[in-house]
């Protein structure tokens, strides 16, 4: 296995995948001159079946994430610029943002509560976490994926306390490994392997605001795999 082979599965890679994809790193023409977020970003070997699949899926993931209210302005200059400009182009985008939206009021702010497809929300990030796993180890990542994301609240439209409490045991755990990322500003991560028991944990972190926690093993509990 190597370099030739799709990091999802055993067919021959045919093109690179961006991690994450390329959409979420703002184009210099929407930047303050001399600023490039769109250097030295990882890619992954992929076959044309996952490739394509995938890209399907991201801008969707990219209005999520870059939409919270946690981010920085790096994110907010992004949503007002690529992803409106996306949304104009797409009614299929817009109704899948909007449908099941409410409007809501967090403290004296009035939003709008955007009803996620979790099963893409999280279908997407394991890819990433899969791509991330290749791209270190040049290794598939064989194991079920957990996403845990403190920034998705419940249904009830309040954070997750189990998620959260979740999350700081395990970013403890990886508090002393190195930030990998060119481009921390848009995204970066720890990683964590164990092979006794096997056990991979990585935390992603998007924009400076949204965080990600991913579990993988043999013998993970807890909310379904994606």
């Amino acid at each position: 296995m190597g370099k030739n082979t799709c990091y999802m599965c055993e067919r021959e890679a045919i093109s690179v995948e961006h991690v994450p994809p390329k959409c979420f790193f703002p184009e210099k023409k929407d930047l303050p001159e001399g600023t490039d977020y769109r250097v030295n970003l990882i890619t992954v070997p992929a076959c044309e079946e996952h490739n394509a699949a995938k890209s399907k899926n991201d801008e969707y993931l990219l209005a999520l994430i870059a939409s919270q209210m946690e981010n920085s302005e790096v994110a907010a200059g992004h949503f007002s610029r690529k992803i409106l400009r996306a949304l104009e182009h797409s009614k299929g985008l817009r109704k899948r943002l909007t449908n099941g939206a409410r409007k809501t009021k967090i403290g004296n702010e009035h939003l709008l509560a955007l009803k996620i497809d979790r099963n893409s929300f999280y279908d997407g990030l394991a890819k990433m976490v899969r791509g991330i796993y290749f791209h270190s180890f040049e290794q598939r990542l064989l194991t079920p994926v957990q996403i845990h994301c403190p920034q998705m609240w419940d249904e009830n439209i309040a954070p997750d306390k189990h998620v959260r409490r979740l999350c700081d045991i395990w970013y403890k755990a990886i508090a002393r490994e190195p930030v990998h990322g060119m481009n921390p500003e848009v995204f970066s991560y720890q990683l964590l392997r164990s092979d006794s028991p096997s056990l991979v944990v990585m935390k992603m972190v998007f924009y400076s605001g949204v965080e990600v926690l991913a579990l993988s093993g043999d013998n993970i509990d807890g909310i379904p795999c994606a």
